[in-house]
């Protein structure tokens, strides 16, 4: 069965900090533990990006323990991955597109990967980035940043924010008051 939704970075490191840290919220994250590979997938990039913050907290732990459902690029998503750059390479500035692709570190970042197996699975990228407005001229390249809404839209790829994912889901969070 192929995963409904493939999670970006962002769609855990901002539960995790700000909304649904894992003292006040482990049901939530028991739930994905409980929903990985079967719901929800992300590419072994989103994984490192986790992985290479700059210090050791519950959201490392959680990832290790879940680290089956961070996968590699099969052969497929590597060829949307090509067709993403031909996208990009037609709308984009090359100093633009190096950023969506690469780290400062020189290592890739999740965004590419996230799209193409969501565009590969026919799954939803679950997101909180917003499309940015784009106002190109006649010939153009765009020289903005580049956002996954954006680049969702170009391959026609649905993205979703985790709230909605989680009413799509019927995911009820209850909470305990002593």
């Amino acid at each position: 069965m192929a995963p409904k939704y493939v999670l970006d970075t962002d769609s855990l490191i901002s539960p995790h900090r700000f909304f649904y840290p894992f003292d006040l919220a482990e049901s939530f994250w028991k739930c994905l533990s409980e929903r990985k590979g079967e719901i929800w997938i992300a590419p072994i990039e989103v994984y490192n990006e986790i992985m290479d913050g700059s210090e050791e907290d519950e959201l490392k732990k959680w990832a290790r323990e879940n680290k089956d459902a961070f996968v590699e690029a099969d052969e497929e998503t590597q060829l949307i991955l090509g067709d993403l750059l031909r996208a990009l390479r037609g709308t984009y500035t090359d100093k633009r597109i190096r950023q969506f692709l690469r780290r400062d570190d020189g290592k890739d970042k999740a965004d590419a990967y996230v799209i193409a197996m969501a565009k590969r699975y026919g799954a939803a990228v679950v997101t909180f980035e917003l499309p940015k407005g784009l106002a190109k001229k006649h010939n153009q390249l765009l020289d903005t940043e580049i956002k996954i809404p954006n680049v969702c839209n170009m391959l026609n790829v649905r993205y979703i924010n985790l709230f909605q994912m989680l009413r799509e889901l019927g995911v009820v969070i209850n909470f305990n008051c002593p």
